[in-house]
């Protein structure tokens, strides 16, 4: 799996692969994402940390 950097707003959603990805909310170190996949659908929060 290759991993890369993009940059995204609340609310935009893009396409990886067959995946459309919605990015809901930033709060407290943590990103929920909103996933689409011809029919299922999926929430979830990731951890993150910051370089500030």
């Amino acid at each position: 799996m290759s991993e890369r950097e993009i940059e995204v707003t609340i609310g935009e959603t893009i396409q990886v692969g067959n995946l459309m990805v919605t990015v809901v909310d930033v709060e407290n170190g943590e990103i929920r994402f909103h996933v689409e996949d011809g029919g299922s659908e999926l929430e979830f929060t990731e951890e993150f940390q910051t370089d500030l």
